[in-house]
């Protein structure tokens, strides 16, 4: 019964503790100036701005800036057409520039108290499974605390984790099945669900915001974010997966 309560509890801290580490990922490749710069390069053919690429990741950077709150609005000057002018001027670019920081910054809110949620979760689990030493007897038949950190005692808290990552992945594979089939059709269903109740994201084509950002420039943006997903959960699956089977090892050994 312990062992069921931990793998419980620790499944549903890992499935907290994977989507805060999804958002973190989001966070790198946005923060990434060289990724951005190369992924406005290769999809310069689409926009065809007569802009250079310097002001274009000017451009790129101060939305990013400020919708994480690093800078208080998104006004910029860059060099289009041989003149000087205002990047946003529209007064629609900055009212959905204002509901994506809004959103952002709740999101980086949820993934703060997402990960102290997963810790008090990971840390329940770990108190339900370790028994008072009375003696060279265990209490209520608990892991010694001496013994609470062996791979074999470890092995429940693992397995849950194995069962979030599976929840995730799950979920992962249904949006990008979805993603691969249509992008388009995808990016539409993204913002209609988290910005159910404003159509400011259907910018007008004039909208240079538009223009410096195409439909392939953020599937490029959602493929490297996919890529460094992916590595994180291969490695901590591999972790958890090889920690699982050392301790099924040593648990045979002791039987």
């Amino acid at each position: 019964m312990r062992n069921a309560v931990r793998i419980i509890l620790s499944a549903v801290a890992s499935f907290i503790l994977i989507l805060c580490m999804m958002f973190t990922c989001v966070e790198l490749v946005l923060n990434d100036r060289a990724f951005l710069q190369s992924a406005l390069e290769r999809t310069s053919y689409v926009n065809n701005m007569k802009m250079s690429l310097e002001d274009k990741t000017r451009a790129i950077l101060t939305l990013t800036d400020y919708m994480q709150g690093r800078t208080d609005s998104i006004d910029v000057e860059v060099t289009l057409n041989g003149k000087r002018v205002d990047m946003y001027a529209m007064e629609i670019e900055h009212t959905h520039m204002e509901e994506v920081r809004s959103l952002w910054i709740a999101l980086r809110q949820c993934r703060n108290w997402g990960l102290l949620v997963s810790v008090l979760l990971y840390l329940s689990a770990f108190l339900s499974g370790v028994g008072v030493v009375r003696g060279n007897r265990v209490q209520e038949s608990g892991v010694p605390v001496s013994r609470a950190f062996s791979s074999l005692a470890l092995s429940p808290y693992m397995k849950g984790y194995l069962f979030g990552l599976l929840g995730v992945l799950l979920f992962g594979l249904a949006v990008g099945i979805f993603a691969l089939a249509d992008f388009g059709e995808f990016w539409i269903f993204f913002h209609e669900v988290v910005f159910p109740e404003s159509e400011t994201w259907l910018l007008p084509y004039r909208s240079r915001m538009i223009q410096l950002l195409p439909e392939q420039f953020f599937a490029e943006v959602v493929a490297r974010i996919a890529i460094v997903a992916g590595v994180v959960l291969i490695a901590t699956g591999a972790g958890a997966a090889t920690a699982v089977a050392v301790a099924r090892r040593r648990g045979r050994g002791e039987e």
